[in-house]
């Protein structure tokens, strides 16, 4: 028994008629009709009632239809399943923050992976920035958060933010923020 004979007897039965299936199957008539007999033989019992009218499914060919319509939404189903896990990004992904950022972004970066992406499971770890080369080049860990401190030719990176820091004081100081340089004296 072959999946294009379940498809090819589907839809002699939802078409009622040999010729409407061969179109809709895209095969000659005759070629339909013979892996119908095939089907009849392997099975042992008369599928189709065949007449001027067209066609309709005998008792056991009733029996089989439902059968072969759930086997082939069952094969479509699995290669639905089948493309969407090869499409799912999915595994384990070590990332490591230094001590100064953890505590205000670990849990949004848990969250914001788990949401958009539930099939990987997120190990946060909590290092000192100067172990953080080490651990990316040993394999320790996957990525790493950090700031540009002369990053070795090993170790790829990409932009995430730019942050801009201002020194405040207040308005009654000689020298408020943002009218000229400051000494290490006043500051």
């Amino acid at each position: 028994m072959e999946i294009r004979q379940l498809k090819y007897f589907v839809a002699i039965i939802d078409c009622g008629s040999l010729s409407g299936a061969a179109r809709e199957v895209f095969v000659a008539q005759s070629a339909l009709s013979k892996q119908v007999l095939e089907l009849e033989k392997e099975l042992g019992v008369q599928l189709l009632h065949r007449s001027r009218n067209g066609v309709s499914a005998t008792d056991p060919g009733k029996v089989f239809y439902e059968y072969a319509q759930g086997i082939l939404k069952h094969l479509q189903d699995a290669r639905v399943a089948v493309l969407d896990s090869a499409q799912t990004l999915s595994g384990s992904v070590v990332v490591a923050l230094p001590q100064s950022v953890a505590s205000p972004l670990a849990l949004p970066l848990l969250r914001a992976v788990a949401a958009h992406y539930p099939h990987i499971s997120l190990n946060l770890n909590e290092e000192l920035t100067g172990n953080l080369f080490e651990q990316l080049l040993y394999g320790r860990i996957d990525l790493a958060l950090f700031t540009d401190v002369g990053l070795p030719a090993e170790i790829a990176f990409s932009p995430l933010l730019q942050e801009d820091f201002y020194w405040l004081s207040a308005a009654t100081d000689p020298q408020p923020p943002g009218t000229g340089a400051l000494t290490l004296e006043q500051a």
